[in-house]
């Protein structure tokens, strides 16, 4: 039997009904529609780097697990990490353990963690729970002496 090359394949699976045939990374450049046809990360990276496009993760076929970063990483065998906080972080150690970034999903309802978010309990009216601020300024010498 013959072997088919590569390149004839990924054609030909391009050409295939989308579903059922997603996989978990996908090729994208300016020229062409999404193309989730790899399994291996570094083979999307690397056919990235030769048609100048750039490597994504696939959110319909890979479940992120939401956490304090910005952006996951997505490993080959699909486990996400989303503890990055910007992409040049996640981009490099994708590099290192042969993932993929993407930008972390939020849950629905819930704007996500905020690790630097001020929680102590006198200040938790003011911020983001719907609370109206106060309308006037404290006394200054309160602001100097805040036990008295």
């Amino acid at each position: 039997m013959a072997r088919i090359p590569r390149h004839l394949l990924q054609a030909l699976l391009l050409t295939l009904s989308g579903s059922g045939m997603a996989a978990p990374f996908c090729l994208t450049n300016e020229a062409l529609p999404a193309q989730c046809i790899y399994y291996d990360p570094g083979q999307c990276r690397q056919a990235a780097g030769q048609q100048g496009g750039e490597c994504v993760v696939n959110q319909k076929e890979v479940r992120l697990t939401p956490s304090i970063g910005a952006y996951c990483l997505v490993t080959g065998s699909r486990v996400s990490q989303c503890i990055y906080p910007d992409l040049d972080t996640c981009s490099k150690e994708a590099v290192h353990q042969n993932g993929a970034c993407t930008i972390a999903a939020v849950r629905p309802g819930n704007p996500g963690a905020d690790p630097f978010a001020l929680t102590r309990p006198g200040n938790a009216g003011l911020f983001g729970t719907g609370t109206a601020a106060p309308t006037a300024a404290p006394p200054a010498d309160a602001l100097r002496n805040p036990g008295h």
